[in-house]
């Protein structure tokens, strides 16, 4: 091995550390990544709801989205016989659609 990839590796030899060590403190498991675009007053209120709050506002979103997304899916199930919306589903968590 060249001495100067042997200098690399003993410089990061200490540093590199196992994924579970090097997680956030507050980390929820796997996750997916939503982007979304607000108007800017909406996005000044969030902004009020955290600072008065104290909560974040990803947890904030997660939670008023998780809400509207289990009703809006109680009235989407009401519309469709128990085939139909299993046929649904699964082609939705297939990705299709």
């Amino acid at each position: 091995m060249s001495e100067s990839r042997k200098a690399v590796l003993e410089k990061f030899a200490g540093k590199c550390r196992p994924p579970d060590l090097t997680r956030r403190p507050d980390y929820k498991g796997e996750r997916q990544r939503l982007n979304l675009r607000l108007d800017e007053d909406v996005a000044a209120d969030l902004q009020v709801i955290k600072v008065v709050s104290g909560v974040d506002k990803n947890t904030f979103c997660e939670t008023v989205l998780r809400e509207a997304i289990r009703n809006r899916i109680r009235e989407l199930q009401a519309e469709h016989d128990a085939a139909a919306w299993e046929t649904l589903t699964k082609c939705a968590k297939a990705g299709k659609g």
